[in-house]
C-alpha cells in the first residue's frame, strides 16, 4: 500500500503541476514543506518527538480509523452498498487531510482500507495498515 501511494503521489503531483497555474502550485508545495518542517521541527528534541511518533503513528490512525472505518463507512455501506460507501467514505479520508496534492494517493488508501474492513468485517486489519502506513512515512520524513 505505500509503495502505491507513494507512486500514486509522485503521479499526482506531476499532473498539478502541469494542470494548475505556477502561482497555484507553488502556494500549494509551500503548504506542504511547511507541514513538514513543522514536523521535523517538533520531532527534534526526544520528548516532543515521542509525542509526535506517538501522535502521528498511533492516535491518529485509531482514532481516523474507527470514525471513517468505523462509523461513516458502516453506515454509507448500509444506505447506499459496499461500492458507494467506500467511494463517498474515501473522499471524505482523502479531503480531510486538506492537501490537495495527495488527495488521489489518500482516496486510494482508503478505498483499500475499506475494501479491508469490508471483507474482514473488522476495522483492526485497517488499524494496523494506517498505523504502519504512518510509521513508514515519518521514518522517510525524519531521514531527510
Amino acid at each position: 500500500v505505500f509503495y502505491i501511494t507513494t507512486r500514486i503521489n509522485v503521479f499526482s503531483d506531476l499532473i498539478f503541476e502541469r494542470v494548475l497555474p505556477a502561482e497555484v502550485y507553488d502556494f500549494l508545495k509551500k503548504i506542504d514543506e511547511e507541514q513538514y518542517s513543522r514536523i521535523r521541527e517538533a520531532s527534534s528534541e526526544i520528548s516532543s518527538f515521542l509525542i509526535v511518533v506517538f501522535s502521528i503513528c498511533f492516535v491518529g490512525p485509531v482514532s481516523e480509523e474507527f470514525f471513517f472505518r468505523g462509523i461513516i463507512l458502516k453506515y454509507m455501506v448500509l444506505a447506499s452498498g459496499n461500492l458507494y460507501g467506500s467511494v463517498i467514505t474515501s473522499l471524505l479520508f482523502a479531503f480531510v487531510h486538506s492537501n490537495l496534492v495527495h488527495i488521489p494517493a489518500l482516496f486510494f488508501m482508503g478505498i483499500f482500507m475499506s475494501f479491508l474492513v469490508i471483507k474482514s468485517r473488522s476495522i483492526y486489519p485497517s488499524i494496523l495498515i494506517h498505523i504502519l502506513h504512518n510509521s513508514i512515512a515519518l521514518v522517510i520524513l525524519n531521514s531527510k
